[in-house]
């Protein structure tokens, strides 16, 4: 019987950021005028505005200085409200609250502020405080991205990448990553690279997937690293090259990028770019399988169940197949097949619809007709 490994696997068949990202800046310099204008200055150099909303209060404020930003947002000035809306939708310095949150950024999208407007887009995204609807969201992230708000035009190309709450349309989803990714935002540059190197809404080009991979890399996003070193594993628009490859799978791989960790361990265990060495390939599908990534879970099968790198062990390896099969991954499956079949880590036995675990059962029908009945 053959324990059949994956190979080398690119990450170009699905898109970055199917969860959509939860970035909540203050971008733009809208002047604020006395007591709001110094509140605003104190966060700017915390991280508040213009910068990512930090995940914990990074200082002390006291009771009078929220109490100064409430009265600049009752008066009506936007900066003040889309703050304050901020505060209550993480909880920094007031009890975190959806609906008041979705109150103060409502009276200041109403004057036109993208970040207010984009963070309104993330509460219906997320279903925060409000039935989840990503057709409001749309509606919101379309006027923040408008006015140019990056994270808003990239996720309005993920609804149109993958046709949530508006028809699929490649071409549109690709010029919203366009107008985020000439910002500078990673996630849009590598989503950008995908669609050149899948030819989803452009004609397939590999070279410009390159380019985006690398300006997206380039900021350290994992992703792009671990589709350039496939680029570079398969020979798509460059030379194929497994030490450059292995590189930026490394890179992907310490920022704990399941997928690079998979694909390093497929260059060990295949030998490629590296001396082949079992146990280092071994190491790499551990970290990538502890993950829940199905390909790693089959590859430990397979070297538990021929012994590459480790004792031979075939409760192990069902162990691991289980774990893919669980998510119905149809390789897993014909391997675990092959283990009932030959009686290997389970007990043998004539196979019927009762004795077979059901995901099992059409591994082990592909396997062999011989026990099948």
């Amino acid at each position: 019987m053959t324990y059949n490994p994956l190979l080398l696997q690119k990450d170009g068949s699905s898109v970055v950021g199917d969860t959509y990202s939860e970035t909540y800046t203050l971008h733009g310099s809208t002047p604020l005028s006395g007591l709001a204008r110094d509140f605003a200055q104190k966060l700017v150099s915390h991280g508040y505005i213009g910068g990512q909303v930090p995940a914990s209060p990074p200082i002390e404020l006291s009771t009078e200085e929220l109490q100064k930003l409430h009265t600049q947002a009752t008066q009506g000035n936007m900066r003040a409200q889309t703050a304050l809306g901020e505060f209550y939708d993480f909880g920094h310095y007031v009890p975190q609250n959806y609906a008041t949150a979705r109150g103060w950024y409502e009276k200041a999208a109403a004057q036109g502020d993208k970040e207010a407007q984009y963070n309104l887009g993330q509460l219906y995204a997320g279903g925060k405080g409000v039935p989840q609807d990503y057709t409001v969201a749309h509606q919101w992230w379309e006027k923040a991205a408008v006015q140019g708000t990056a994270q808003a035009q990239y996720n309005l190309g993920i609804l149109y990448d993958q046709g949530r709450s508006v028809p699929q349309d490649y071409p549109v989803a690709r010029e919203w990553y366009q107008k985020a990714a000439v910002q500078g935002l990673a996630e849009a540059q590598s989503n950008l690279g995908l669609m050149y190197q899948n030819g989803r809404g452009v004609p397939q080009d590999y070279t410009q997937a390159r380019l985006w991979f690398e300006k997206s890399a380039a900021q350290g996003f994992a992703t792009a690293q671990v589709n350039l070193g496939g680029l570079y594993a398969i020979g798509l628009g460059v030379p194929q090259d497994y030490t450059v490859a292995r590189a930026w799978y490394e890179k992907a791989a310490d920022h704990g990028d399941a997928n690079a960790q998979f694909n390093l361990g497929v260059l060990y265990a295949k030998g490629r770019g590296v001396p082949q060495d079992y146990a280092q390939a071994r190491l790499w599908y551990e970290k990538s399988a502890a993950q829940g990534y199905a390909n790693a879970q089959i590859n430990l099968g397979a070297l538990y169940a021929t012994g590459q790198g480790v004792p031979q062990d075939y409760a192990k390896a069902r162990q691991w197949l289980e774990q893919a099969v669980a998510q119905g991954n149809a390789v897993a499956q014909n391997n675990l097949g092959y283990l009932y079949v030959d009686g290997k880590g389970v007990p043998r036995a004539r196979f019927t619809r009762r004795n077979v675990p059901r995901w099992t059962w059409r591994g082990a029908k592909l396997c062999t007709s011989l026990y099948v009945v």
